[in-house]
């Protein structure tokens, strides 16, 4: 790029068109004031991006596609920053609006976008990753690797089979890895996992609450959705999620995660919505699919927890049990342990802390402070709400 010049590198429009890049480098020079991409296709248009290709270095997405093709095989874009005066502000390194992405190779890494999608920001398009490693991206807001938006009733899609997402991460917003919402119901969004690897991912990068973040989903929608017009997180084979999956629960419906076929990840999935309404559906198995309610779990301290009923896991309320223990003759002072079990029920003997080894002493069971007086708990009781008990 020469130093005045702030326009586009390539620029291709219609189905016939072709651009198919090898062994070259495309450098934007680091030039200020760029509008959008290095490089765009439109109008049907396809885009190579074959091995030994460097896409670098651009201030603006290194790509912009709108109703075309991107294959990407091998090469690498990075260093590419979509800031604000670029236009987009969107998609460090990949624009995508109606149009579709297939990423097989190669890899997409440091780059930067002031608002949505470090990486890839997708618009009412399909991406499907395949074995491209997408890695050290940072978006201002959402999805630091990846952001999808579905919008006008088209098809919108992100698609992991194999890869990775990794070590990328948000300054501010949800969904340190990937991030999807829709405008509709009608919109039809969804975030499909077969496989590969998503780890490493975080939000609020650097900040008092920097927190593993895999994926955050949302309907930006009041009314309650059909359950098949929600955004949905399929899921199936054995891939790697590791970090906080959050589901947008702020009206009554809300995104949900779909299990399509066998579901074997390689650690529990971590749940969380931000009400945890209590029966709301948070994963679905399909038809056929036999339940495995162990590959998921809840943030340990919540108020709600995954309780399976039939094909779904469902939210269901929890209450904490502060125990106050002593745990020898030296120091006295009470030593407190909380366990959360559902609301409701009966203490579950396993969750009841074993008594310290103290000579002389034994522990004969537990009380509780009411009315001004102490009372001893008896572990039939039912309990329906926080309960701090002590020691006798």
């Amino acid at each position: 790029r020469g130093e005045d010049f702030t326009g586009k590198l390539f620029l291709l429009s219609g189905s016939d068109k072709k651009l198919t890049l090898t062994n070259v480098t495309v450098d934007g020079g680091q030039v200020k004031g760029v509008q959008g991409g290095m490089i765009q296709v439109s109008g049907g248009a396809t885009l190579e991006i074959g091995e030994g290709t460097n896409l670098v270095n651009n201030y603006g997405t290194a790509i912009e596609a709108y109703n075309s093709t991107v294959n990407m095989t091998g090469g690498k874009i990075s260093n590419n920053q979509a800031l604000a005066y670029s236009a987009l502000g969107c998609g460090g390194g990949m624009y995508l609006q109606n149009s579709d992405a297939n990423l097989t190779g190669g890899e997409i890494s440091d780059n930067y976008a002031v608002l949505s999608g470090g990486a890839i920001s997708c618009f009412a398009s399909r991406v499907t990753l395949d074995g491209t490693v997408i890695q050290n991206n940072i978006s201002g807001e959402r999805g630091g690797a990846i952001y999808i938006e579905g919008y006008s009733g088209i098809e919108t899609s992100f698609t992991m089979i194999s890869g990775s997402v990794i070590d990328n991460g948000t300054e501010a917003g949800q969904g340190g890895g990937i991030y999807a919402e829709q405008m509709t119901p009608e919109d039809n969004t969804s975030v499909v996992i077969r496989g590969g690897t998503i780890a490493g991912n975080v939000f609020n990068l650097g900040g008092k609450y920097e927190t593993e973040s895999a994926i955050a989903i949302a309907d930006l929608y009041e009314e309650n959705p059909d359950t098949d017009k929600a955004v949905k997180l399929e899921l199936s084979g054995s891939p790697t999620i590791s970090g906080l999956v959050l589901l947008n629960d702020w009206y009554d419906g809300g995104p949900y995660i779909q299990v399509t076929g066998e579901f074997t990840p390689t650690n529990p999935v971590l749940v969380q919505d931000v009400y945890g309404r209590e029966g709301r559906v948070v994963v679905a198995f399909a038809d056929g699919v036999e339940p495995n309610a162990a590959a998921f779990t809840s943030q340990e301290g919540s108020s709600s927890t995954l309780v399976q009923d039939g094909q779904y896991l469902k939210w269901a309320k929890t209450v904490r049990i502060s125990f106050n223990q002593v745990t020898s003759r030296e120091d006295t002072a009470w030593q407190t342990k909380n366990v959360y079990i559902l609301k409701g029920i009966a203490i579950p003997e396993d969750k009841v802390p074993a008594a310290a080894e103290i000579p002389g002493y034994e522990r004969t069971g537990w009380q509780y402070y009411s009315d001004g007086s102490w009372k001893t708990w008896d572990m039939s009781t039912t309990v329906t709400e926080n309960l701090t008990l002590y020691e006798i």
